[in-house]
């Protein structure tokens, strides 16, 4: 056999050539092999421990906190999950405004991070999903504010400015089931009628690309829209 491989390469110094050259790729490839099982192990770990109840816990308060810090009102917040694939998913989330009415209430809020975009100055989100949500904006009357003014006004606000600012990007962001009430509490209702100060939208859908997003720039690109007004 050996004479045969021999005359087949041409001397035994090439045929040896090859095999160590064979040797080396599977050593290689065993080794990358190898890599890849303990970072899938250690990824599964990771969740695993997100989802241990106490840490669980901990992460949905952190998440709580961080929002009521930024938009500086009651935010409260069923449950956050990590899942596969860098999802990132919160469950029956509340915000309230400052007369302690529901803002905004959604069944679920799903968003899925690009890890790159974590070391980079442009945060980019794949997909964000907000489903089964009830917007209720409302004033007491035309000189008043919306009883979401307080919210423009935190995320406008000197302190942010003087930040570098966020910088966001999102790929696709997806509406399903949108609901969104907005009336002047002092005019009154027109049953049957288009009335500006007392408008319903319903089962809005939609799928939106948000090009850029920052303090002084908004971009985006609507692919799809329905909704209902009643």
């Amino acid at each position: 056999m050996l004479p045969f491989l021999t005359e087949l390469y041409g001397s035994e110094s090439t045929l040896i050539s090859h095999v160590n050259n064979f040797t080396a790729t599977n050593t290689l490839r065993n080794i990358v092999r190898v890599w890849v099982c303990i970072l899938l192990g250690a990824y599964l770990v990771l969740l695993g421990f997100v989802h241990f109840g106490p840490t669980q816990r901990w992460l949905t308060q952190t998440a709580e906190d961080l929002l009521e810090q930024t938009l500086r009102t009651e935010v409260k917040i069923g449950a956050l999950e990590v899942g596969l694939f860098n999802r990132v998913l919160l469950r029956d989330v509340c915000i309230y405004d400052q007369e302690r009415k529901p803002l905004l209430q959604a069944e679920r809020l799903t968003a899925k991070v690009a890890l790159r975009s974590l070391v980079q100055e442009q945060l980019s989100l794949r997909t964000i999903s907000i489903l089964d949500t009830q917007i209720n904006l409302y004033k007491p009357n035309a000189t008043s504010p919306t009883n979401f003014q307080f919210i423009v006004d935190a995320l406008s606000s000197k302190e942010k400015k003087e930040t570098k600012g966020i910088n966001l990007r999102v790929n696709s962001v997806i509406l399903r089931r949108i609901q969104v009430k907005y009336d002047q509490l002092d005019r009154p209702r027109t049953p049957g009628k288009l009335n500006p100060s007392h408008l319903l939208v319903d089962q809005i859908n939609a799928n939106i690309s948000l090009k850029s997003l920052t303090p002084d720039l908004l971009r985006l690109h609507v692919r799809s829209l329905a909704f209902r007004e009643q």
